[in-house]
């Protein structure tokens, strides 16, 4: 079984996270850090920066590529379900 913990990093300012994530961070087995393309690599490097100040020492910390979703789609809520499938894959493919 896999127990899966998301963790916000809300402001994007590594002084707002909670007590409660930097503990998460820090007893992780795994931490998968989305890539979000180019335009967002600052993000990116913000969360393998928290990641390098907290996680364990047996922490393994992995990149994927999240998949976008297809805007063009014209049924919007398929269109998010076949995202968040694209990404649960993107998710086990990482692990």
């Amino acid at each position: 079984m896999i127990e899966l913990t998301l963790i916000g990093i809300g402001t994007g300012s590594p002084d707002h996270l909670t007590l409660q994530a930097l503990a998460e961070i820090a007893a992780a087995d795994l931490i998968l850090i989305p890539l979000k393309g180019a335009d967002k690599d600052d993000l990116a490097g913000l969360r393998r920066a928290i990641c390098d100040s907290h996680a364990g020492a047996q922490t393994r910390i992995v990149e994927f590529q999240l998949p976008r979703r297809d805007a063009t789609d014209p049924d919007y809520k398929h269109g998010v379900t076949r995202w968040h499938d694209a990404i649960a894959e993107s998710w086990q493919d990482a692990i």
